[in-house]
């Protein structure tokens, strides 16, 4: 990789994210929100956004799973060497 912008995330996702971490195969983008959510991303699978939101060409990050059961805002999100498993 060559530290080029290869895809974003949408706007109103980005909003509120506290903490993140990448996986080591960079497969898998981890996010902490202030309102108590995790969201596991892939980052291997790009989607075409509305076209209305952004410019032709432009992908975003594709959204696998969320997590709501924190009880208190996520400051920190960490993902395992193997994948395998989660702190927050």
């Amino acid at each position: 990789m060559d530290g080029s912008l290869i895809a974003e995330m949408a706007a109103e996702e980005s909003k509120g994210i506290d903490s993140l971490s990448l996986s080591s195969d960079r497969r898998r983008l981890i996010t902490g929100h202030r309102d108590k959510r995790i969201v596991i991303w892939d980052t291997s699978r790009l989607v075409d956004e509305d076209p209305n939101v952004r410019q032709a060409g432009e992908k975003a990050i594709k959204e696998l799973l969320t997590l709501e059961e924190h009880r208190r805002s996520v400051t920190s999100v960490q993902i395992s060497p193997n994948g395998r498993h989660l702190l927050s």
